[in-house]
C-alpha cells in the first residue's frame, strides 16, 4: 500500500525527524555525522522553508549535563539557529527502564520562533508504554489544500 499526503500551507515546512545515536564510548563521532546530515539538510531548505527538528536526539539542551552528545548537541543548535521557540522547564522526556536515570532528551525544534503556538511534555503516564513521555508543538499556519492519495499493491 502506497500512502501519500500533501498539505499546502501558508508556510513550507522541512520536518526532519531524527533518532540520534546513544551516547557509548567514541559514539561522539556517529553522534557528528548524523548531524552533518541534518545540517545539510537544513542548509538546503532554510531559504525556503521552515525548519522543524524533532525525536529522540539523546542529546540535552539542559545545561545542568554535560556529556559528550550534550554539548555537541547545545553547540549545533546555536550554530543552526534552532530552539524550541519557547522557554521549557527541565521537565524529562526519557526514563531508564530500570530507573537508572532519566533525562530531557526528546525535542521539537524550530528557527522560527513564531511558529510555535504550544510546546509541551506530556506527564509520563502508565498508559505509555515507551520510556520515552509524548513532546507536542502546536505549529502555527494555516492550510490551504490537503490532496490524499493511497493505492493498493
Amino acid at each position: 500500500m502506497n500512502f501519500n499526503l500533501r498539505v499546502t500551507a501558508t508556510n513550507d515546512i522541512c520536518l526532519i525527524n531524527a533518532y540520534m545515536p546513544t551516547h557509548t564510548t567514541n559514539s561522539q563521532h556517529e553522534y557528528m555525522e548524523c548531524l552533518d546530515i541534518i545540517s545539510d539538510i537544513i542548509q538546503k531548505y532554510e531559504n525556503t522553508h521552515k525548519i522543524v527538528l524533532a525525536g529522540d536526539l539523546n542529546g540535552t539542551l539542559q545545561t545542568s549535563r554535560a556529556n559528550k552528545h550534550d554539548k555537541i548537541l547545545r553547540q549545533f543548535t546555536g550554530d543552526v539557529n534552532l530552539t524550541t521557540g519557547v522557554e521549557i522547564e527541565n521537565t524529562h522526556t526519557f526514563f531508564h527502564h530500570a530507573g537508572n536515570s532519566s533525562s530531557q532528551i526528546d525535542y521539537i525544534l524550530v528557527q522560527d520562533k513564531n511558529l510555535v503556538a504550544e510546546y509541551k511534555i506530556e506527564d509520563k503516564s502508565s498508559a505509555n508504554t515507551s520510556a520515552h513521555t509524548i513532546v507536542k508543538m502546536e505549529i502555527t499556519c494555516q492550510m490551504t489544500n490537503t490532496r490524499y492519495s493511497s493505492k493498493i499493491d
